[in-house]
């Protein structure tokens, strides 16, 4: 499970290799909680396990501000499976 290293993040931002072939998207975690946001075509939030919305707010603002690291990240993932 690759995973995408943004400084100073509070969470844990990965996607597996094997969901390469479904639309881009990341798995975002923080202690017990989880979500999964799609990076493609746009930005939104596919499912929530626990984050409240604040926190999902912030979360799709990370993932915007980052969109061109994630999607190196997942490139160069494609590139070696």
């Amino acid at each position: 499970m690759p995973r995408i290293p943004i400084p100073n993040c509070p969470y844990r931002i990965s996607f597996f290799s094997f969901d390469l072939a479904e639309r881009r998207h990341v798995h975002i975690r923080r202690e017990r909680f989880e979500c999964k946001v799609w990076i493609e075509p746009d930005i939104e939030v596919a499912w929530n396990s626990g984050f409240a919305s604040h926190e999902l707010n912030a979360i799709v603002r990370l993932v915007t501000e980052n969109r061109n690291l994630i999607q190196k990240t997942y490139e160069s993932a494609a590139k070696n499976s």
